[in-house]
């Protein structure tokens, strides 16, 4: 829709700006549910009335926000890390973002989705992320594989 404006209600001037309605996106799940600390991982968004008004738009993000206890204090909600990461539409169900770095092992965040940088999604999917620092044990008889087969 064309964006005119007019101080007298009677004379309209051509902004040059369009604005376009959507409907608002529903989340219904993300792929895969959990991801490494150091991010970088694509996930996918699941969900419905993913508009084609995404295509381009620098507006168009996943934002993560860590997942705080109940009884969080003031303090820790201050403390609580949000992420923007861009989003990609890869169709009319199907969003792609990159994880963020920044989140410790154990962290869960919530994730919602924006089109305009301003409304996000009322519902959200949760993400899990993780750390691995080794393996236990670390060596083991070379037989071992046999009962398996």
């Amino acid at each position: 829709m064309k964006v005119e404006i007019s101080l007298n209600g009677q004379d309209f001037i051509d902004t040059r700006y369009v604005f376009s309605y959507y409907d608002i996106p529903v989340l219904e799940d993300v792929l895969p549910k959990s991801g490494p600390i150091t991010g970088g991982s694509n996930i996918w968004l699941k969900g419905k009335r993913f508009s084609k008004l995404a295509e381009g738009l620098k507006t168009v993000k996943c934002r993560f926000t860590e997942i705080m206890s109940d009884d969080a204090t003031d303090d820790e909600l201050a403390k609580m890390k949000i992420k923007y990461i861009p989003a990609y539409p890869i169709d009319g169900e199907t969003m792609k973002c990159t994880t963020p770095p920044g989140f410790t092992g154990g962290d869960q965040a919530w994730i919602d989705l924006t089109f305009n940088g301003a409304d996000y999604t009322a519902n959200k999917v949760k993400f899990d992320f993780y750390s691995i620092y080794g393996s236990f044990p670390k060596s083991g008889p070379t037989d071992a594989y046999r009962g398996f087969i």
